[in-house]
Formats: structure tokens, C-alpha cells, sequence
């Protein structure tokens, strides 16, 4: 049987230096829906990137890895989505697998890590939907 979850992010304060955003998630779906946008600040271009595992960058507000990891693209869910002022809109009906990679993941402690990268300070919220078989 199909379903879907849906998950919000609301208000997140994400310095000029970027912040990872970790965000609970169903393991063994597809995620579906991506949408960031700025509530405060501004609206800047920014990038997003989406892991599954918090290898690929330090969760927190604060200055991330310049580069990333090495083994960050390992861990990348989708294509770097880069947006403008109006923010990320990135659907896709088919999804792209979510398997996490952090071990052991808990029962109910399966995460997701949003990496926002803007040009500029601000407050953001985010939307993820996701499509599981169960």
C-alpha cells in the first residue's frame, strides 16, 4: 500500500555561511518534494543539497566543510538544487530513493540533512514530501 509523509521545517536561522538541517524522514521511500524558501531576511540565491547521512556535513548552523567532505557525494539523495530569490521548488512524481546510511539508525530516529547554502543570512523554512510502499 502507498502512502506519503510529509515533514516541515519552519523558521530556521541559516547564517551566511550555510547551516545543515536535519529533518526526520521515512526510511525506504522516495522523496518526492523539495521547497525552500526565505521567511525573513530577504530572498537570496542559495543552494540545497540533500544527504542521508550526517557524514556529509556538520549538522548545526556554522561554517560547513569548503569543500565538502570527499565522501559527500556519496551520500547525496538528489542533484544539487541551486535557487533565487524565490527560493528552491524541486519536484519529482518518481521520487529518488531514501535509504539511510548512518548506522545503526534507530527505529524511529531515521534523519535526512539538508545543507542550505545562501548568499546571504536569513531565516528559512522547508518542506520535504516523501512516497513510501508499505
Amino acid at each position: 500500500m502507498e502512502s506519503t509523509y510529509e515533514v516541515v521545517v519552519a523558521d530556521q536561522e541559516v547564517g551566511a555561511n550555510g547551516a545543515c538541517i536535519e529533518v526526520s524522514c521515512p526510511n525506504h521511500s522516495f522523496l518526492t518534494k523539495l521547497v525552500v524558501v526565505a521567511t525573513s531576511g530577504g530572498g537570496v540565491a542559495l543552494t540545497v543539497d540533500v544527504f542521508n547521512s550526517a557524514a556529509a556535513c556538520d549538522v548545526g548552523e556554522g561554517p560547513q566543510d569548503s569543500p565538502l567532505p570527499a565522501t559527500a557525494p556519496l551520500y547525496r539523495v538528489l542533484p544539487q538544487q541551486t535557487g533565487d530569490a524565490a527560493g528552491v521548488s524541486h519536484f519529482e512524481p518518481q521520487g529518488y530513493p531514501v535509504f539511510m546510511h548512518d548506522n545503526p539508525p534507530a527505529p524511529k530516529d531515521r534523519k535526512l540533512y539538508v545543507l542550505v547554502n545562501p548568499t546571504d543570512a536569513g531565516t528559512f523554512s522547508l518542506s520535504l514530501g516523501f512516497r513510501t510502499n508499505t
